[in-house]
């Protein structure tokens, strides 16, 4: 995106050269007073009408300006709900898969209790049968005193474990039971929560639709006034000083042990997404006066972007015209650009693997399309990512 707070240098010239020679003209004739006054508000008449162009397009241009700023407040905002609404519902899944594993726990526990009982109660049945509910007759009907006394004590002992045990099982039941409550309970909040955010979501999503609506009517009333060529220009240049910015600023001092010099990579990299190319390297733009500088894929919302080779993030937000923007640092100069991504998976200073996930295509910038803006630099001169790249 660029800065549209000036107006066509070259263009305001030739139309004000050619006025100061028509007023010349007017002035040099040698017409009758009143002819002469008749030109003269001729020309008042024109020099109004360019005022008032100036000023309709700087007007469009300051209208623009607070556009592209709500713009990227509110795409920010919308890719923020985004990732919260993502964290939410993984913590939802988490969740969840807890609460079936304490479900299951609490199966194999209760028909644990329920065997334990049953046990009890046929050890139960099996004393009272043999003394006939009776421990005096039980003693009765034994010859050996010492047997009897042994049988008493291993059945009483052996009550007494299993008692202990089913107050085990008792005990842990009665905590899952709490657990359980406490998950469903903390469940119900994170669903609610995902509500409240996805109709969060629809309202930015709505509002960053109407602003695109808006902004492109915008620069249709720029473009009528042969402004195009000026605004690629701008963004060119805006992407060069930030490019020049990163060269000075970062310089890749480590190496990855494995990662080969990117120079070697030519011809063997892989795109960074899977999608029909809209715009390739070197393709004319609006203007027909300036090429692309990359390759513009089409591809759905959301889709996963990968980093081409080993790298350093070097920067990752929001760049006027290319959205959420990417740029890994290769070393030895070499760049990569990932732009109008609905999401950065990647903050600056971090080092990714070839094949690593670093974004989410989207629409960002003001894009009619979603998808993503790929280029590969070196020193910050754009190089043909089709040399580099294989499907």
């Amino acid at each position: 995106m660029v800065n549209y707070s000036r107006s066509s240098t070259s263009t305001r010239k030739v139309r004000l050269s050619a006025v100061t020679v028509l007023f010349s003209l007017l002035l040099s004739n040698p017409a009758l007073p009143d002819e002469r006054k008749d030109k003269e508000k001729e020309f008042e008449a024109v020099r109004s009408q360019i005022k008032i162009v100036k000023t309709k397009i700087k007007s469009a241009e300051d209208d623009i300006e607070q556009m592209l700023a709500e713009l990227q407040k509110y795409e920010i905002a919308a890719t923020d709900a985004t990732n919260t609404l993502t964290e939410i519902n993984s913590s939802i899944t988490a969740k969840k898969k807890r609460l079936s594993a304490l479900n299951d726990e609490f199966n194999s526990l209760d028909k644990k209790l329920e065997k334990e009982r049953k046990l009890l109660s046929e050890q139960v049945r099996a004393v009272y049968q043999a003394g006939k509910g009776n421990y005096i007759k039980l003693l009765l009907n034994q010859e050996d005193p010492a047997m009897i006394g042994r049988i008493l004590a291993y059945h009483n002992y052996y009550n007494q474990v299993r008692i202990r045990r089913i107050n085990d099982v008792a005990g842990s039941l009665e905590q899952l039971k709490t657990l359980q409550y406490e998950i469903n309970e903390e469940t119900e909040k994170l669903i609610l929560l995902r509500s409240n955010q996805e109709t969060r979501l629809e309202e930015f999503n709505s509002y960053r639709q109407g602003r695109r609506e808006a902004l492109a009517r915008l620069r249709s009333f720029v473009n009528d006034q042969d402004r195009q060529l000026q605004t690629l220009q701008k963004t060119e240049q805006a992407l060069a000083r930030l490019f020049n910015n990163l060269k000075r600023q970062t310089t890749i001092t480590e190496k990855h042990e494995d990662a080969p010099p990117f120079i070697s990579l030519k011809g063997k990299l892989t795109w960074p997404v899977r999608g029909k190319i809209r715009t390739r390297y070197g393709t004319l733009k609006k203007g027909g006066k300036l090429k692309s500088r990359g390759v513009t894929f089409e591809a759905e919302a959301g889709t996963r972007v990968h980093a081409i080779s080993t790298g350093k993030v070097v920067y990752a937000d929001w760049f006027r015209n290319l959205g959420l923007l990417l740029i890994l640092d290769h070393g030895d100069g070499f760049m990569s650009l990932y732009g109008h991504n609905e999401a950065l998976l990647k903050k600056p200073g971090d080092w990714v693997e070839k094949g690593n996930p670093i974004a989410k295509t989207g629409d960002t910038g003001g894009q009619q399309y979603t998808g993503l803006y790929f280029e590969i630099r070196q020193g910050g001169n754009p190089l043909n990512p089709s040399l580099w790249c294989r499907s």
